[in-house]
């Protein structure tokens, strides 16, 4: 990104429905509307640079970063952010079951959520992808975290990661905001007991058939 506070200020003019209708490129980044099916409003935020070999499962959007994604369901103010550990295959014209299902989990309390990644590279194979080379997205994360105090924030990058990334996570963390009201997805009581307060990745949390949205300040959770 050439200059992040422009970046940062066309992301929330785009907020504004239907003000992006096309694809819009702005100092080394995309800004792309979505055409999805369910005709919601929003756009993701991709870089300009490519992957040099085809990502088959990726198709025809082969760009190799994603460091935003913002979506609204309806009228009203109530935003959500929803932190997770990097882009998977969705694209503009198609969501993929992460997606889908973070719709399904926020949709009914919020009119909007924006999501951003630890890892700004999309690959659905989470162990192949680039983790030395994230400063960009770092940068991304401050400032935007920066302009998003009293927003609820869903830290939903998965259970096991705390150890192999904590460097990273724990840099994340920092840049929230006390005002932030933190939640975590989680398993119902029905389901494995012995992670129930671990904060569980959305599309994992689906797969056991029963999850909650519980805050941070309601268990006993380190981070």
């Amino acid at each position: 990104m050439k200059n992040l506070d422009k970046v940062l200020t066309n992301i929330e003019k785009f907020k504004q429905t239907n003000a992006l209708t096309e694809a819009y490129n702005n100092d080394g980044c995309i800004f792309e509307p979505l055409k999805y099916k369910n005709n919601n409003y929003g756009f993701m935020l991709f870089s300009e640079e490519k992957y040099e070999t085809e990502v088959d499962e990726l198709g025809a959007c082969q760009q190799k970063h994603r460091y935003y994604y913002y979506e609204k369901f309806n009228d009203g103010n109530n935003n959500v952010v929803i932190i997770m550990f990097n882009p998977s295959k969705a694209n503009p014209f198609k969501d993929d079951p992460t997606i889908k299902i973070c719709r399904k989990i926020v949709e009914e309390k919020y009119n909007s959520m924006e999501i951003i990644n630890i890892f700004s590279e999309r690959n659905p194979k989470v162990k192949e992808i680039d983790t030395q080379n994230n400063s960009e997205n770092m940068g991304f994360i401050g400032k935007f975290l920066n302009n998003r105090e009293q927003v609820d924030v869903i830290l939903a990058w998965g259970y096991g990661k705390e150890k192999k990334y904590k460097k990273e996570i724990d840099e994340v963390i920092k840049l929230l905001n006390n005002k932030n009201n933190k939640y975590i997805i989680s398993l119902n009581k029905d389901t494995i007991n012995s992670i129930q307060t671990c904060g569980i990745h959305p599309y994992s949390a689906n797969c056991f058939g029963g999850y909650k949205v519980i805050q941070l300040s309601e268990i006993n959770l380190t981070l």
